[in-house]
């Protein structure tokens, strides 16, 4: 690690708690699980309790490498006149940093997670930003639909996995969202749900879309289903944001 990185993690260390020493925190695990903690990753302030929280997240927080990926593809494309919808709040950090920073003129966020809702809630509020978040999950219709909840908040999704706990959230229709929102761009991380979600879909008006995909979900035939659905949209696969499983499509 070179020493301006070293530095930077190491402010970010520090900022957890005021009187936090600089160097290396290993993760609380002995902590009360309701015992709260701030972070600041690339300057949004995030609080999670304990219980939240896992010894990866809680690295990724502490040394401001948290989604930093995502963030990498955002800049790129947000325009300050855009409309964003962001599928997938998780803590809000994303959606916090896009309001902040690259200034749309609107985010509408959904996090299907309720005890992650609340999270997302509060960084928006400590962050003083306006975000329209919705706790509920999208889906081809209306209805309900089975979420399978993880200890690790991240792994919850609509595909069951051990150790899960099946809950049945409300679910909204993604065609009824884009023609409510008329989004100009798409932010999307939702654990495996992208495969099958732009299946007769209208994405008129939609101009980029960055979403990470899920191999250990849908697999490479998934993946090959998303780039097949967005390519017969019209979008094209944008290299030069993209960075990993975090990928950018644009119109072509």
């Amino acid at each position: 690690m070179d020493d301006g990185r070293a530095a930077r993690d190491d402010l970010a260390l520090r900022e957890i708690e005021p009187n936090a020493p600089i160097g290396p925190m290993p993760f609380p695990a002995e902590d009360a699980p309701e015992k709260l903690y701030r972070f600041h990753p690339c300057g949004v302030t995030i609080e999670a309790p304990r219980s939240m929280l896992a010894p990866e997240i809680w690295e990724l927080l502490c040394t401001s490498r948290y989604e930093v990926d995502e963030l990498a593809s955002l800049i790129g494309i947000v325009r300050p006149d855009d409309c964003v919808l962001e599928l997938g709040a998780g803590l809000g950090f994303i959606g916090t940093f896009v309001a902040r920073s690259l200034k749309p003129r609107r985010i509408v966020s959904l996090e299907a997670d309720p005890r992650v809702a609340a999270l997302a809630r509060r960084t928006h509020e400590l962050n003083g930003v306006e975000v329209d978040l919705r706790n509920a999950l999208v889906a081809a219709e209306d209805g309900e639909v089975e979420f399978h909840l993880q200890p690790a908040f991240w792994g919850s999704s609509t595909t069951w996995l051990p150790e899960s706990t099946t809950v049945t959230l409300p679910a909204v229709s993604f065609s009824k969202l884009l023609t409510e929102v008329k989004p100009d761009v798409l932010i999307l991380d939702i654990e495996g749900s992208e495969d099958g979600l732009f299946e007769g879909v209208d994405l008129t008006g939609v101009r980029c879309i960055s979403m990470e995909v899920h191999r250990r979900l849908i697999g490479l035939a998934g993946i090959r289903r998303v780039f097949m659905a967005l390519s017969a949209a019209g979008f094209a696969y944008e290299p030069s944001w993209s960075r990993g499983a975090i990928v950018v499509f644009v119109r072509a």
